[in-house]
């Protein structure tokens, strides 16, 4: 029964957190862009405030609801800022983002989340190769399609792995994502121009990769399960 009332009690959280956020992005269009109601004048000295503000929110958010994914922050970061200050401000939230896991991951019990990692076959070498080489598995893990980022966060939080090192390996592994969708998102509107099409080939192409390379770590973990099972016979 606790634990029933846990599950709902957080469902309500994440939902308060969801209709904030609307709010706030209805605010942001409807009262700084386009009708100018100016319910805050002295933030017409700052442009990106809203902007800014808003991606930064979720951000955070997506600490606890996962299915707001980060490529759609990239794309949505693009298209409503300059691409060098979208950049910026990914790496801000990615920062928090990251950090806010990493913090929930230490107050966390290892067990569980060794146990809820391995439900995804994808992420069995990391679970295997964190411990002898924790930077390298930051890094790759970024690649891997599944689980999602802040489970792995998480999991490296659980571990303890040393904060510098998790924070630049990971920085690292989501960067090559990153960039190209934040010019996809910028020429959203021209998407005939080579602005939009050249970062969407390279962000396509990264896609397969990742995709490719996670089913290449299944195929290799399922041989070796049924390599196991040969000998036992």
């Amino acid at each position: 029964m606790m634990k029933k009332n846990s599950t709902l009690r957080m469902r309500w959280i994440r939902f308060g957190i969801v209709i904030v956020l609307a709010a706030v992005i209805v605010c942001l269009f409807l009262d700084w862009r386009q009708s100018g109601l100016g319910f805050m004048p002295w933030l017409d000295r700052l442009p990106w405030f809203f902007t800014i503000l808003t991606i930064l929110l979720l951000f955070v958010a997506k600490t606890v609801i996962w299915f707001i994914h980060l490529r759609v922050l990239y794309l949505t970061a693009g298209f409503l800022m300059p691409a060098l200050l979208a950049i910026i401000v990914i790496y801000a939230g990615l920062f928090l983002q990251l950090s806010i896991g990493y913090l929930i991951g230490m107050r966390s019990q290892p067990d569980a989340i060794h146990a809820r990692m391995k439900k995804y076959k994808a992420s069995r070498w990391v679970l295997r190769s964190v411990r002898q080489n924790p930077l390298l598995s930051c890094f790759a893990a970024r690649f891997l399609p599944t689980p999602p980022t802040d489970l792995f966060n998480i999991f490296f939080g659980s571990l303890r792995i040393p904060y510098d090192k998790y924070i630049f390996a990971s920085m690292l592994g989501l960067t090559p994502a990153m960039v190209p969708l934040v010019f996809v998102g910028e020429r959203a509107l021209d998407p005939l121009s080579t602005g939009f099409l050249l970062p969407f080939s390279i962000s396509v192409l990264l896609a397969v990769l990742s995709l490719y390379f996670s089913l290449k770590i299944k195929k290799r973990d399922g041989n070796g399960e049924k390599a196991k099972i040969s000998k036992t016979k």
